[in-house]
């Protein structure tokens, strides 16, 4: 299992995150946008799974900005340097690394301005545990109203490492995210 994540990471630093939906599926495309997913590494888990995802074939293009082990605060200082239009679908996966109430303010203000619609994917337990940071991300979250928040902790997730889904519960991790558009 370390091995599967080591691997993982490896890929991660050596090949750009990003990929497409595969064009030839017989969905209707709802969005001649981008599904955006945007994170830590619950992101980079869950951008592997997506060509067993059929959901993700609305979106025309498919795409990730992921890096392990980074916090909220890591990605408020990069957001900009991420593209976002009207009509991508965002889905973030923020909150597994970070303690306290970290401010996901600037985050959300780009999303807004961009108007693509989002997803906020809060934190599992980590661990069986809750150190507060998901309840925090859903309060700001929830009462900005820039991006949906998927509270994790309700899915009950079964998480291989403590931290980190299987393949198929970031299937359907993905799935409840996708739903929420």
């Amino acid at each position: 299992m370390r091995i599967r994540w080591l691997i993982l990471i490896i890929v991660l630093l050596l090949f750009p995150v990003s990929g497409f939906a595969d064009t030839a599926c017989k969905c209707s495309i709802i969005s001649p946008g981008k599904l955006q997913l945007i994170g830590d590494s619950q992101c980079a888990g869950s951008f592997l799974i997506v060509p067993k995802v059929i959901e993700t074939k609305q979106w025309r293009t498919v795409q990730a900005s992921c890096k392990n082990g980074t916090s909220t605060l890591y990605w408020v200082n990069r957001i900009n340097s991420i593209d976002l239009s009207a009509s991508d679908a965002i889905i973030v996966y923020l909150g597994s690394n970070d303690w306290g109430h970290p401010d996901p303010n600037p985050i959300l203000k780009k999303i807004a301005l961009s108007k693509a619609k989002c997803i906020w994917v809060g934190p599992p337990l980590i661990r069986g545990k809750d150190n507060g940071v998901a309840e925090h991300l859903k309060r700001v979250i929830e009462a900005d109203k820039t991006c949906i928040f998927l509270d994790s902790r309700t899915l009950h997730l079964r998480l291989e490492d403590g931290v980190h889904p299987g393949s198929k519960e970031h299937i359907r991790w993905l799935r409840t995210s996708l739903a929420n558009f």
